[in-house]
């Protein structure tokens, strides 16, 4: 079995983002990652990381010390850096994915097939959605709001390809990509499609993944002030998508 580490970054744990976090990291606690990293330092994450012996990168570069936009989220180019600095020698892939997915897969058997076949890879995995359960809500604890998502599995419909959560690379490409990433914002759109560029540049094989390492998304609601604060970080990663991706492949149609 190859060694995989999981990056991710978090929203703060309150309301309903902490429950869904907290069911996500319970579920990635119970895969045999070698290693999970957890970038920033929002409310709750300590204590969340702590209970699982995850790592916290707390001194990332936030956007609004770094950029002029009113968003704290995390800036991917430092994060993928000071990822790099720790990460393990014996890693073999790397997974980044938002810290909102639960995963249901029974192991990470399916990046071992294919690295087994191929030493350089990457791909994607797409989510799946979930309308939140009622008595997700009411739940008390991780291992039993687990257990309402697995009871309602047969709910969960596959999102389209614009909603793209989990991405993966063999170690070599990540510290490659990690060395010319621009100084995105996370989770301000246009990242994800930044990292597909990326690997569709790359002369190797890449695989989607999502129908083997399965990922569910409890939707949930977003409050008025994120919402604002995050538009004005889609807009700065916008213009850095155009910047480096125009004329090479098309916008997605959302944003011409």
């Amino acid at each position: 079995m190859n060694k995989v580490c999981l990056i991710s970054s978090c929203a703060p744990f309150i309301g309903e983002k902490k429950k869904i976090q907290e069911a996500s990291f319970y579920s990635w606690s119970l895969l045999p990652f070698e290693q999970v990293i957890i970038l920033g330092n929002e409310q709750g994450v300590v204590d969340e990381c702590d209970k699982y012996g995850f790592t916290n990168i707390q001194d990332v570069q936030y956007s609004n010390k770094t950029l002029s936009i009113d968003h704290s989220a995390i800036m991917l180019d430092d994060a993928f850096n000071k990822v790099v600095d720790i990460l393990h020698d014996d890693i073999d892939i790397v997974v980044w994915m938002n810290s909102d997915i639960v995963v249901v897969s029974p192991d990470l058997q399916v990046f071992a097939d294919i690295q087994e076949k191929y030493k350089s890879c990457a791909g994607w995995g797409r989510r799946w959605d979930l309308e939140m359960p009622k008595s997700f809500l009411i739940s008390k604890n991780s291992k039993k709001e687990l257990e309402i998502i697995y009871q309602h599995i047969s709910d969960v419909v596959i999102h389209p390809y614009c909603g793209i959560d989990i991405f993966f690379w063999s170690k070599d490409l990540f510290i490659e990509q990690a060395n010319i990433t621009p100084n995105f914002v996370v989770n301000g759109w246009c990242t994800d499609h930044y990292f597909n560029y990326i690997q569709k540049t790359l002369t190797l094989h890449r695989f989607e993944t999502t129908n083997a390492f399965i990922g569910i998304h409890l939707k949930h609601k977003t409050d008025t002030q994120f919402d604002e604060g995050w538009n004005r970080a889609k807009e700065h990663n916008q213009r850095l998508y155009t910047k480096y991706v125009s004329g090479k492949v098309p916008l997605p149609t959302m944003w011409r």
